[in-house]
């Protein structure tokens, strides 16, 4: 068990930290783990006071790296959860793109309980610090500027020997569960007819879900449905993110001339709302079912490691966003806020930590005359702090307008970067 609870904190405690189980009754406890939306990935609750508040704070994990997905100031005694210990912090912690163990706490040996199938696990942690500092100036260097953000803009940009054709996304297979039933707690949010190519519904699409405590707009344990109306029998996949807020279920419908033989295709999009550390991300999955046959066309996550990459700050106010497909963009950071956190009065860097995320934030359907692109905006948000001053903005968004090809793939057909002026 120690190797499995090793793997649920990887991105949360440095790969060295020997994580063990002890038979040690463990009173208090630094923090908790436990599968809270029953998505298989353990979340990590503890208690924050910030500000001489408490607040109880989830951290969840997506692609080894962890955020906040649950902040509420609440009285400990009043809920009961004196077991807790009360970190204080001097930084608001919902304001960071991602956390690690080092942003929470200071020594070296930390107590953790564990509930996994209502069994109860008590821990240690033993991890050693090491000091990191990011230095940015004269002498400055690439790979020492940490990560930064992306969102929204209106002023287009150059691109440096631009790549408009490439990725390609190919369908892939999906496994689903036969004859699935509604269990008692699930709740039907939307469904949509599926048509086929019939002129009467076959089949009925279901996203479904189940209300939880954190708000009305938020459910956990979502899935797909897929009723055979004329049978009447069900199949059911889940879906890549298992909780949201505010999912929604559409159902895009056009007849494809460039496949190999033109059909009608209809697109099950399943679009779920997240929030990292204050900037809203949307989740976004399309599949289509034929004849028994599911596959998934697109998939957020895959598209954000796909199109990934990293913000550098150069003297003299240049900055270049650098994507893993190749594209190259630069510009000069000549906003007065950006250049006094960021740089002195002669154009050098300043000593600066920061994060970088490119979140995904809008999909859409554009029909042309003869089929449809898939349009989808990635924002571009920044946080900077030099010590002293600190900014937190959206920069700008990067655009990628997908196409099909004969083969019912989806391709790279154009990407543009727009500024906020």
């Amino acid at each position: 068990m120690s190797c499995y609870f090793r793997n649920v904190l990887r991105g949360f405690v440095p790969e060295d930290t020997k994580v063990e189980l002890t038979e040690t009754a463990i009173d208090t406890t630094d923090f908790l783990i436990s599968d809270v939306d029953d998505d298989d990935q353990p979340e990590i609750i503890m208690l924050i006071r910030y500000n001489k508040k408490t607040y109880l704070t989830m951290l969840d994990r997506k692609n080894f790296k962890w955020s906040v997905c649950f902040y509420h100031e609440i009285d400990a005694t009043t809920e009961q959860l004196e077991f807790l210990t009360i970190i204080d912090i001097e930084i608001n912690i919902s304001n960071l793109a991602t956390i690690e163990i080092k942003d929470l706490f200071n020594k070296e040996v930390l107590n953790c309980v564990a509930i996994v199938d209502e069994v109860r696990y008590e821990l240690q942690c033993k991890l050693k610090f090491e000091s990191i500092e990011i230095v940015a100036n004269e002498e400055y260097r690439e790979e020492e500027i940490e990560e930064f953000i992306y969102q929204a803009y209106e002023e287009e940009i150059a691109v440096v020997n631009p790549i408009t054709e490439g990725l390609i996304i190919t369908p892939t297979p999906v496994v689903y569960k036969n004859k699935a039933v509604l269990d008692d707690y699930d709740v039907v949010i939307d469904e949509k007819e599926l048509l086929g190519n019939k002129s009467y519904p076959t089949h009925m699409a279901k996203l479904v879900g189940r209300t939880a405590a954190i708000g009305p707009a938020f459910y956990t344990s979502l899935c797909i449905f897929i009723e055979d109306l004329v049978e009447k029998t069900s199949i059911k996949f889940d879906l890549p993110i298992s909780s949201g807020t505010n999912p929604e279920l559409e159902l895009i419908e056009f007849t494809n001339q460039d496949l190999v033989i033109a059909q009608n295709i209809e697109y099950i999009v399943v679009k779920i709302g997240t929030d990292i550390v204050g900037t809203d991300v949307l989740n976004t999955f399309i599949y289509t079912f034929d004849r028994g046959d599911l596959q998934m066309h697109f998939s957020s996550e895959y598209f954000e490691y796909q199109f990934g990459g990293r913000l550098i700050l150069r003297e003299n106010y240049e900055a270049v966003i650098q994507l893993r497909n190749g594209n190259f963009f630069e510009w000069n950071l000549e906003q007065p806020e950006y250049v006094n956190v960021i740089y002195d009065d002669e154009g050098i860097l300043r000593k600066v930590s920061g994060k970088t995320m490119i979140v995904m934030n809008n999909l859409k359907f554009v029909e042309n005359e003869i089929s449809i692109d898939v349009i989808v905006t990635q924002n571009i948000v920044s946080q900077y702090d030099n010590g002293s001053a600190a900014i937190k903005t959206v920069l700008g968004y990067i655009e990628t307008t997908l196409r099909y090809t004969r083969y019912g793939e989806l391709q790279m057909k154009d990407q543009q970067l727009y500024l906020l002026e």
